[in-house]
């Protein structure tokens, strides 16, 4: 048998340590005074304009795959 010295063919903990900096490895962590203050932001109610527009897309979208089955059909 032979004796392999590869890194590869260790598991990870027992891989050896490249120096890397220590920036590039971890991210980095927000400072106190960054976070925004009071509750977080809640996500609003589509407008009127937005849903029927969604609405739209949904029968635009039954309709040509409507379309498409009624095409295989034939």
């Amino acid at each position: 048998m032979t004796k392999r010295n590869s890194d590869s063919d260790r598991p990870m903990g027992q891989q050896p340590v490249k120096s890397m900096p220590a920036s590039q490895m971890m991210p980095r962590m927000p400072i106190a005074g960054d976070e925004p203050m009071g509750p977080p932001h809640q996500p609003t109610e589509p407008s009127r304009a937005e849903s029927v527009q969604a609405a739209k897309a949904r029968i635009t979208r039954r309709q040509s795959l409507r379309k498409q089955r009624a095409a295989q059909s034939n």
